[in-house]
């Protein structure tokens, strides 16, 4: 069902012009104007065993041109009995990032689903190459599924230390990329806010994405409960939830925000706090902006729509902060239209209910994402890529369900997000080992 234009060879034909007209060859042709970002994207539904113990399992390759790259990886950890915890990385030559989540809620000895996302940057400079996404299990019984991984190529590049507050810049075209990572973690002992990242950002429209494990770190043998909040421009996303001792779970961040002349309140700034008299880590944690031409935000309750801006790259952005409760049958809890080729990132979080199921749907995609326990408060990330024509309108939407209401207290999600760039060129390669 997928749409692909195949184009000719501009390159050959410019070749044999120059020659002709006495012009060395050797001259760089003309590549005309920028049409938006380039995009190259798999998927692999699984399952995938995931070893236990030490080994570490590739999951699944995306195999790219020589280029800078910025890179996001999803996917779903299911056990079979009891709780496991799983570490996933997402790899490139020399650079990784990490996040250790549990899936199943560390005392409910019952199958269990956890949600992994994960994102790196990474140029490729004389060779193709690939990004890895790499998981284990601390036991056996552990599968990956519904995994994707999409990569697109930078055109300016900044890379920040979240530790030193330095950047660094390489590029000078579209698409602009901010990317800021740590391996290090922030402890989280107060039912006060404290910092746990910021990310300086100029003036524009701006789509930004973050993730990051939130570690239980008490040995009290209580429960204890944790809020984490990224806010930039005046927006904000969030998630709080409660972790068993030993838990760790990821949280995900989707925020597309206007940033005007510069103060210090436009910063993407990523908060948590703990409750309970607990304490956990927060750390591992990335951060991508990406700066859009023309942004048109949404209001999924409502509908209303805003535009600012002009040029590319172009996105729409949904959000919703809190949702009606769900039932058995799957229900809309946000939507709206968008046509052409393009990737889309949604975020939620799911919270109450024993289970939470939810899938992010285009029409010709989907992809689906499941939390047990979402009692406990936890975040769900989906992504797909899709190619049609431009002139073909499509409703995107993500959809969720409470399969178990009635015998238990209902489901319900809240901070729904759902954002769709638009893309120049779109790739589908098949991933593997």
């Amino acid at each position: 069902m997928l749409r692909f234009a195949y184009r000719s060879r501009p390159v050959v034909l410019s070749v044999a012009l120059l020659l002709v007209s006495g012009v060395a060859a050797s001259a760089e042709p003309n590549p005309g104007p920028w049409n938006g970002p380039v995009v190259y994207a798999g998927e692999r539904a699984g399952p995938v065993t995931i070893s236990g113990g030490s080994n570490i399992t590739t999951i699944a390759s995306l195999t790219v041109p020589v280029g800078t790259w910025v890179a996001f990886a999803k996917m779903d950890a299911h056990v079979e009995e009891l709780a496991r915890d799983v570490v996933c990385e997402l790899t490139s030559p020399g650079e990784y990032q990490r996040i250790r989540t549990r899936a199943g809620a560390a005392f409910h000895e019952a199958p269990g689903v956890a949600n992994v996302s994960l994102n790196v940057v990474h140029t490729f400079t004389d060779l193709p190459g690939k990004f890895r996404l790499r998981c284990r299990a601390e036991d056996p019984g552990v599968t990956a599924r519904n995994v994707r991984l999409i990569a697109m190529r930078v055109g300016t590049l900044t890379e920040h230390s979240l530790e030193l507050g330095s950047s660094t810049t390489t590029g000078s075209t579209k698409p602009e990329v901010i990317h800021a990572h740590t391996q290090s973690a922030v402890s989280v002992y107060s039912d006060n806010f404290r910092s746990i990242a910021t990310l300086p950002l100029p003036d524009g429209r701006w789509w930004i994405q973050a993730y990051l494990s939130v570690v239980e770190t008490e040995s009290s043998g209580a429960p204890i409960g944790y809020e984490c909040q990224m806010t930039v421009g005046g927006q904000t996303d969030a998630v709080d939830g409660t972790l068993d001792p030993g838990d760790a779970t990821m949280v995900s961040f989707n925020i597309a925000a206007i940033i005007t002349p510069r103060t210090t309140l436009d910063d993407v700034r990523v908060r948590c706090k703990a409750e309970f008299g607990g304490a956990f880590e927060a750390g591992q944690m990335s951060i991508t902006a990406m700066k859009l031409g023309t942004l048109t935000r949404v209001d999924l309750a409502g509908g209303s729509t805003t535009t600012s801006g002009e040029g590319k790259p172009v996105a729409i952005h949904g959000q919703r902060l809190t949702a009606p409760d769900l039932d058995k049958t799957y229900k809309n809890v946000g939507e709206f239209g968008f046509g052409g080729s393009f990737i889309a990132s949604a975020k939620i979080t799911a919270i109450d209910g024993e289970t939470v199921q939810c899938r992010l749907r285009d029409g010709l995609d989907s992809d689906q994402s499941m939390e047990e326990y979402p009692d406990y408060g936890r975040t769900m990330a989906m992504q797909i890529a899709s190619s049609d024509s431009p002139r073909i309108r499509r409703t995107l939407s993500v959809q969720c369900r409470d399969p178990d209401y009635a015998s238990q207290p209902a489901g319900d999600v809240e901070y729904v997000k759902i954002t769709a760039l638009r893309l120049g060129t779109l790739t589908f390669r098949s991933l593997t080992p």
